[in-house]
């Protein structure tokens, strides 16, 4: 089964520093394929996460919350996770360690409709799911 998380309709409703560690939550949107990406059909969900990025840099700094994320992008020189779960610009839910992370979260505050880009880079990467999965709904494959 493939199963990721889609930068994209997610929320970010967290940003916090623990010495050189950032942290980073979540209420991300989640794809899983039982039959693999794009056979059959696909369930979509909602979970909260927490993205872990060892030695981070990001800008800007000051990041009014929530912002709901209309794009973005996740990249890293290696990981580890299932490949079955590795899809572009997406995190696999399987994820244990990344090195070498770029992420680009493109959104707009919920309140202030402000829009605004979030770049982040980092040492390494770690994921921490929290919780249950909620359930939206199922997604056919496209033909």
């Amino acid at each position: 089964m493939a199963a990721f998380f889609e930068i994209h309709d997610s929320q970010l409703k967290g940003v916090s520093w623990s010495g050189n560690r950032l942290s980073l939550r979540l209420h991300a949107f989640r794809d899983e394929w039982a039959d693999g990406i794009g056979v059959g059909t696909g369930k979509t969900y909602y979970q909260d996460i927490e993205i872990l990025i060892q030695d981070a840099k990001i800008e800007p700094d000051s990041i009014n919350l929530p912002v709901w994320l209309l794009n973005g992008a996740y990249r890293a020189a290696t990981q580890i996770a299932n490949a079955e779960d590795i899809v572009e610009d997406c995190i696999p839910v399987s994820l244990v360690r990344a090195d070498g992370i770029e992420l680009q979260l493109e959104g707009m505050n919920e309140d202030t409709q402000e829009c605004i880009t979030i770049k982040v880079q980092g040492e390494s990467m770690s994921l921490a799911i929290l919780g249950e999965p909620e359930f939206l709904q199922d997604f056919p494959a496209s033909t």
